[in-house]
């Protein structure tokens, strides 16, 4: 609820002014929908009744007709007057004197070497291999080589999160998923298959 401080003239024009800007937005959408062709029309239609019933459409098709708006046409749907985007951001940042970003391809580090191998499988290590420091890469090969295994691709650009054992060929979803038991073919599944039944 609403309340309004002023005098009854006041209040009543504000009324007045709000009923105005209604009028106008119902006129402006007849003159829309007059310039509308059959199919058109008919989408609206259709848009318009998932939107009723939908609000998870709803926020797509907002979503979509104001960054259409934005990227096609630089004017920004935020409901304020027709302005450009840029208004919205950082002048600091517009001027290209944004803060460096940090050299890491992960968003965190961590000294534990199952954290790090983790977070490199949720990154992927196919953009890990294209953004990670020499740093980060130097340890990532350190960790497989440790761990007695190898990317599954044929070179690094087609390169998944899988790994397979140098030794028995046992894929592992991730080198993350070959670090939970230690390093050493005693302790790869695939291994100890192979040595069990040959």
């Amino acid at each position: 609820m609403s309340f309004f401080f002023g005098s009854q003239a006041e209040y009543e024009q504000a009324m007045a002014n709000q009923a105005a800007q209604v009028q106008s937005r119902y006129l402006e959408f007849y003159d829309f929908i007059e310039r509308l062709d059959y199919a058109d029309m008919n989408t609206l239609a259709w848009m318009m009744h998932r939107v009723q019933h939908d609000p998870g459409f709803a926020e797509h098709v907002i979503g979509t007709m104001a960054g259409r708006t934005r990227w096609r046409d630089g004017k920004c749907g935020c409901g304020d007057e027709i302005h450009p985007v840029s208004d919205h951001l950082d002048p600091a940042w517009v001027l290209g004197a944004q803060e460096k970003k940090s050299d890491s391809a992960i968003p965190e580090t961590t000294n534990d070497d199952e954290d790090f191998a983790q977070m490199v499988a949720k990154f992927s290590v196919q953009k890990f291999f294209e953004a990670g420091s020499e740093d980060e890469l130097a340890r990532f090969a350190g960790l497989m080589d440790k761990w007695g295994v190898n990317y599954v691709g044929e070179d690094t650009t087609s390169v998944s999160n899988k790994v397979s054992c140098n030794n028995c060929g046992r894929v592992y979803e991730s080198l993350a998923d070959r670090m939970v038991k230690p390093p050493g073919i005693e302790n790869c599944d695939g291994c100890v298959q192979k040595t069990k039944w040959g």
